[in-house]
């Protein structure tokens, strides 16, 4: 009954002078007014703004105030959304991090043990800079979340005191179990891949030696020059014409 004369009360208490929230007359001064854009009811200025301090809907229409917003002196205003946190809200918001916390911890896992099954040739440095960040990362947003379950831990009911402590408490250690297996394995990575450029390096001047020796054998001589040869003759001869010691010996006994 009530959801099918819904526009025909929001239409009469539009028309009404009564502030729905003080149940006091509403001056017709604008700047004391404020009006629902949703269902034009009005009320007070300072009630509106006592009631969105603690829910930004509208007290009559339920609308979203943040996104339709209220007029006050012909100036639309949208307030910041803000709904009351009681003890389930809060849980469930807490819940709902966590579950985000673990996809997000699954997803750096997954990315981990994919760079790990790669070859050492093809893992990038850049590639693992990036992952061990997004790990650091994910561990700093854990240890505040934790943080943060433990801080509102009292304004929650026993159950749910409870449920949020065991989840916030198996995250955190997921958490940095994934961050030392990464970071140890990217140092190892890290490891093997300088020496795997310090063994690819000396192979590669091993297999350049014989290769630069074989090069300079078959590299052909340069043709003497004639006047070079010639000098090399005349040499040759004035060498063979000189007698020898024991030559000069033989003729000075006889």
């Amino acid at each position: 009954l009530f959801v099918s004369n819904f526009p025909a009360k929001c239409a009469v208490m539009a028309d009404s002078t009564l502030c729905h929230v003080c149940r006091e007359p509403v001056s017709c001064d604008l700047s004391e007014r404020a009006v629902c854009n949703a269902c034009k009811q009005s009320v007070h200025q300072s009630c509106i703004l006592q009631c969105v301090a603690v829910d930004s809907r509208c007290a009559l229409c339920r609308a979203e105030l943040a996104e339709v917003g209220y007029t006050v002196a012909g100036t639309a205003v949208h307030p910041t959304a803000l709904r009351p946190r009681t003890p389930e809200i809060l849980e469930r918001e807490l819940v709902a991090e966590m579950r985000a916390m673990t996809r997000r911890i699954t997803e750096v896992q997954r990315r981990s043990s994919m760079m790990l099954r790669v070859t050492v040739a093809d893992t990038k440095e850049s590639s693992l800079d990036r992952l061990v960040a997004d790990s650091c990362e994910m561990r700093d947003q854990c240890t505040s979340l934790h943080r943060r379950c433990w801080d509102v831990a009292s304004d929650l009911s026993d159950a749910g005191r409870a449920t949020v402590l065991q989840m916030s408490t198996e995250i955190m250690e997921c958490a940095n179990t994934v961050h030392n297996v990464v970071t140890s394995g990217a140092s190892v990575l890290k490891e093997h891949r300088r020496l795997f450029r310090r063994v690819a390096a000396h192979a590669a001047q091993c297999l350049r030696r014989p290769a630069a020796a074989k090069s300079r054998a078959a590299r052909p001589k340069a043709p003497a020059r004639p006047r070079a040869k010639a000098k090399v003759k005349a040499k040759v001869k004035a060498k063979a014409s000189k007698p020898k010691p024991e030559a000069k010996a033989k003729a000075k006994a006889k």
